[in-house]
């Protein structure tokens, strides 16, 4: 998130996050933003994004709500799936990654998460951008590689035929 704003912008959200939280604290309900607005704009937003991105938001309004609370967004940015994503091990973990135009993923970011992460692991990079898995060949890729992994993995109707470790925690 961090990335996608100048110095200027990154603290007015800041600033509008902290302004929100004592809202929150005298009982008000927290402000709503817009997700997306476009990278020039100096509002604030969930999202600043290219123009590619707002067009597609508009042609799904049926499932895509165009605001957001700033008490969400809070929380988005206190996630750090880094700190977190060793304990999914020993349940089995399959990252599919576009390689092209990305906002908010960056790359760098989810090859540490990968990195950090523990075994049954897959990293899948597929050559789209951000928006190329919601068209029906990105949607193919991605799903033929989520099938592969749980079919490698799973030992109901797995190419292996072996059995996932049991752990305490369920799958």
């Amino acid at each position: 998130m961090r990335a996608l704003r100048d110095a200027e912008q990154w603290e007015d959200l800041l600033d509008a996050i902290d302004e929100d939280r004592l809202r929150r604290f005298r009982g008000e309900p927290s402000r709503r933003i817009p997700v997306s607005l476009p990278f020039a704009s100096r509002d604030i937003c969930a999202m600043p994004t290219s123009d590619d991105a707002l067009q597609f938001q508009t042609m799904m309004p049926e499932i895509w709500r165009s605001d957001m609370s700033m008490e969400s967004l809070e929380k988005v940015l206190q996630f750090s799936p880094i700190a977190t994503i060793a304990q999914i091990s020993p349940r089995p973990l399959c990252i599919i990654m576009n390689t092209g135009y990305e906002v908010i993923h960056p790359i760098e970011a989810v090859m540490k998460a990968y990195a950090e992460a523990a075994e049954p692991k897959r990293l899948v990079l597929l050559p789209y951008d951000q928006l190329g898995f919601y068209a029906d060949e990105g949607q193919d890729a991605a799903m033929g590689a989520a099938l592969g992994f749980l079919e490698d993995v799973l030992p109901v109707g797995s190419k292996a035929g072996g059995a996932v470790p049991r752990s305490r925690f369920a799958i």
